[in-house]
């Protein structure tokens, strides 16, 4: 469904990112390398896969394809 996020990096949280796309945060489970090549603040994309179930919906979020 989505291919990747692209926007401000807006938080850097443990195991999360939030990037801020337009004015709408994207948060995206993320590993601590990808964490570690981001900066708050700074333009950021991540490129992700969106899981779904029934009770859920979680997005993940990489550096690299």
């Amino acid at each position: 469904m989505f291919y990747y996020v692209e926007g401000t990096v807006a938080e850097l949280l443990p195991s999360l990112a939030v990037i801020d796309c337009g004015g709408v945060g994207y948060a995206c489970a993320t590993t601590g390398q990808t964490l570690s090549r981001l900066k708050k603040g700074e333009r950021g994309r991540l490129y992700t896969y969106l899981h779904v179930r029934e009770d859920l919906f979680d997005l993940y979020g990489f550096y690299t394809q």
